[in-house]
């Protein structure tokens, strides 16, 4: 019987990241050991309906993904996509920064760090690598088309 555990540190944007991993390497636990049966998802910072729409569209291009996109209810128009942007505390200029510099298109911000965009398919994983955001998903109920 194996047992997986992870941890994650989440930090605003304008907390400095001095020596942090000098000041918890020490009290972490040894690497986990990934079960074969639940295989990580294939891009960080995707949830797994964005992140097989990627896939998809790298694999088969346009048509692919408008397909997988039409299959889903998936809001993709033109190459864009709609989705649903969350952002780490105290990263709000920082997100829409770099929502911006992709190509997107802002269509609402909600909440306390949330917004809803349209983002070129081919800039969706340069987006997601981006520090000041937590997760890019499909946009439900309201914001769904």
């Amino acid at each position: 019987m194996a047992v997986i555990v992870s941890f994650s540190i989440v930090m605003s944007c304008q907390q400095p990241a001095d020596n942090i991993s000098d000041n918890i390497s020490s009290k972490l636990p040894p690497p986990h050991v990934v079960n074969p049966q639940f295989p990580p998802e294939p891009y960080h910072g995707l949830n797994t309906t964005v992140s097989e729409l990627v896939s998809t569209y790298e694999s088969g291009g346009d048509s692919a993904a408008e397909t997988y996109a039409k299959k889903r209810g998936i809001y993709l128009i033109d190459g864009m996509v709609k989705v649903n942007i969350e952002i780490k505390l105290g990263c709000n200029e920082a997100a829409a920064g770099a929502v911006n510099s992709v190509g997107a298109k802002i269509t609402y911000v909600y909440g306390n760090g949330n917004i809803i965009a349209l983002v070129p398919l081919n800039q969706i994983k340069s987006l997601a690598g981006n520090p000041a955001l937590k997760l890019i998903s499909v946009p439900g109920g309201l914001f769904a088309n």
